[in-house]
């Protein structure tokens, strides 16, 4: 049964009590570890998992992290690279001076040479902040990988509790409809109501087990994928104790992403890298110059020489060198729009994805639960007095039933579109995850 809700004012403390009360009951120990799980019980059931446990697990764990680390590390260490100057370039040569007049001097000589390349300043700053915004770039990707995961916990940890919430629905359900079919059975066995009530009473139980064996399927499959992130299995989920913001403001939350998003942060790292490596290969459009020095002893005379080589760019101007730079600046800059232009689109569907969820769990939870409870006292009534038959009653049940399992869904959905917009903006909106 899917309801849909026009805007409605915002609940009142009341209102919401229900929600908190469905919220305190999904940590339920009873739910956490459903019968037919075959894992043997461990000293982690014993513990509860709290949803900021479930990250740092996960987080500890995970090798992603690592390589993002080891990736960090390079990078700092060709940074420090980039401070160094090329090594200096030492020659000797030794041999013997033979003279071809008699008045010249015979004997060994020797040559001693020191050669140190030198590097431009403005292309060395260049360098270094290329290497910097590399390590900026870097950085990001190990905070967009933590992100990544964390957002993967709350997800999964929202399914389990999600899980939790619909089998408790559905064991309710199939014990009150094994109520209704045992007072049906004993009418039917005094002749006070016709066979066949006993019968679509029967059927309306079968269908509710079924229910009650796919709910548990559910919650085995979530808890599985939440055991796979966090290496802990069978431990009961601690209930989040704290409702949805009753109020977003998409400009503040644009404005924290821009500020604060790892993948547009990297793409912007790229372009300042991108832009050093513009000036880097104009600055080495004139060749650095080499500075020499020489040592030479001769028979009969020693000799101390010093200068200075430049290359004269007369043929090599780098200019494809330049223009190959210029070209990543521009595909950096591109990329950089792209990057935000898809992040703003994410964050506009998250937002309002949350605005509808939100709207749709204050409809059920604000009037259509309470109506539909109502229909299902008078229906139960009117059976008792004998003015309505069973039909009237398992039509009633149902319909309580998919109001509350849409309130369970249209709750977690707003959850976990409020889980995105975290992801997105990393701002801490849910107050499990701002500790």
């Amino acid at each position: 049964m899917t309801l849909r809700s026009p805007g409605c004012a915002l609940p009142t403390a009341a209102r919401l009590a229900p929600a908190l009360l469905l919220l305190s009951l999904s940590a339920s120990p009873a739910l956490a570890q459903p019968a037919g799980l075959t894992e043997p019980p461990s000293l982690a059931a014993l513990n509860t998992l709290s949803l900021i446990g479930a990250i740092n697990l996960t987080l500890d764990r995970y090798p992603d992290l690592d390589a993002a680390r080891a990736a960090l590390d390079e990078a700092t260490a060709r940074l420090e690279q980039t401070q160094r100057l090329p090594n200096p370039e030492l020659e000797l040569l030794t041999g013997r001076l033979q003279g071809r007049r008699d008045d010249v001097p015979q004997g060994a000589r020797h040559n001693l040479g020191l050669t140190q390349p030198l590097v431009w300043p403005a292309a060395r700053a260049a360098r270094f902040e290329a290497g910097r915004q590399e390590v900026e770039v870097a950085r990001m990707d190990y905070e967009r990988i933590r992100l990544e995961l964390a957002h993967q916990v709350k997800l999964a940890y929202l399914e389990v509790l999600r899980a939790q919430n619909l089998l408790r629905l559905a064991e309710e359900d199939y014990q009150h409809i094994l109520g209704v079919r045992d007072r049906i059975k004993a009418k039917v066995q005094v002749g006070e109501s016709p066979r066949y009530e006993a019968v679509k009473a029967e059927a309306e139980a079968l269908t509710a087990a079924r229910q009650v064996e796919a709910a548990r399927d559910q919650l085995r499959a979530s808890q599985a994928l939440l055991a796979h992130l966090t290496g802990r299995a069978g431990s009961a989920l601690s209930p989040l104790k704290s409702l949805p913001p009753e109020t977003l403001e998409l400009t503040e939350l644009h404005q924290a992403m821009v500020q604060g998003n790892p993948r547009y942060a990297q793409a912007r790292a790229r372009v300042a890298a991108a832009r050093a490596g513009v000036e880097e290969a104009r600055a080495d459009r004139l060749p650095p110059p080499t500075l020499k020095a020489q040592f030479e002893r001769a028979p009969d005379s020693d000799a101390w020489l010093i200068g200075l080589a430049l290359p004269v760019p007369l043929f090599d101007q780098r200019q494809g060198v330049v223009a190959a730079a210029e070209a990543r600046l521009d595909r950096s800059l591109a990329e950089g729009r792209l990057e935000l232009l898809q992040l703003e689109r994410a964050l506009e569907q998250a937002f309002y994805q949350y605005r509808r969820a939100r709207t749709q769990w204050q409809a059920l939870e604000g009037g259509l639960l309470t109506e539909a409870k109502a229909a299902l006292s008078v229906a139960e009534e009117a059976f008792r007095a004998g003015e309505r038959g069973i039909l009237d009653v398992l039509d009633a049940r149902r319909t309580l039933r998919a109001v509350r399992v849409d309130g369970v869904h249209a709750l977690f959905d707003t959850y976990a579109a409020l889980v995105e917009l975290e992801r997105l903006t990393t701002r801490p909106l849910l107050a499990e995850t701002a500790e």
